[in-house]
């Protein structure tokens, strides 16, 4: 098995797309590392440079998960481009107000999974904290694809909206692709069941009841949600889904 990177912003639906993988390949708990490149877990693994503990890294796993928000970019820029690393899976999301709002939700009650009854999870979310939010998901966005076109691995573009979307057929095109990339059967029925929006909570559901003031963020930055759409030029070409060769 080809080793491969999942390489995403954080609240962009990493752990369900590694899961999904995990069991579409066959692969057992060993073979899958999840978040290995934060510092305090590095220290598992031998080498004296980033680049020795990717290698490392691999030595044990094929499947691995990395959140660029973790570590600073000159780190990020080593891990992309480490020789250990034979595939990219780029997975980004659209829509930076609920993007940004996942995450603000996230730190400020501490649960980074289903809320459960966010009826007895309640928060206050400063404005000024989700628009830093949006804005560093934006401009990390545009630095981190342009980071991954660069390096010698082959990428995948994966767009959320589009891996996670309501119609099946859309979800099935996305899966059609990572098997073509990853040249690998997927178990069709697997990825479809893990990226089915059924099996993940309806945001809006849950912040309409646990921030005590999310309609007045939602008057004030909804248009975040189409800002990609409106306005493509911001970010390269290749934003738009796709399997790119580099090197």
């Amino acid at each position: 098995m080809e080793n491969i990177l999942i390489y995403a912003p954080a609240r962009s639906g990493t752990s369900r797309l590694t899961v999904a993988l995990k069991q579409a390949l066959g692969l057992k708990k060993k073979d899958v590392a999840f978040e290995p490149f934060k510092p305090r877990r590095r220290k598992n693994f031998p080498g004296s440079d980033l680049a020795g503990q990717v290698a490392a890294i691999y030595d044990r796993h094929g499947l691995v998960k990395h959140l660029w928000n973790q570590v600073p970019p000159d780190e990020n820029k080593a891990i992309v481009t480490a020789p250990a690393v034979d595939k990219i899976i780029f997975l980004y999301r659209r829509a930076l107000f609920a993007q940004a709002m996942s995450r603000r939700l996230s730190v400020t009650t501490g649960q980074w999974g289903r809320l459960g009854d966010a009826r007895k999870t309640t928060c206050f979310i400063r404005p000024d904290e989700v628009e830093t939010q949006i804005q560093f998901f934006l401009y990390s966005l545009e630095y981190n694809l342009r980071l991954v076109m660069a390096a010698p691995a082959p990428v995948c573009v994966v767009c959320y909206e589009h891996l996670y979307h309501s119609r099946a057929v859309v979800r099935r095109q996305v899966i059609n692709r990572l098997s073509a990339f990853l040249t690998q059967h997927l178990s069709v029925g697997h990825m479809m069941n893990h990226t089915s929006p059924d099996n993940k909570y309806k945001p809006a559901d849950h912040y309409w009841q646990a921030v005590e003031n999310y309609a007045d963020l939602v008057r004030k930055f909804r248009h975040w949600d189409d800002f990609l759409n409106k306005y493509p030029d911001l970010l390269p070409e290749s934003i738009m889904e796709g399997d790119h060769a580099n090197g």
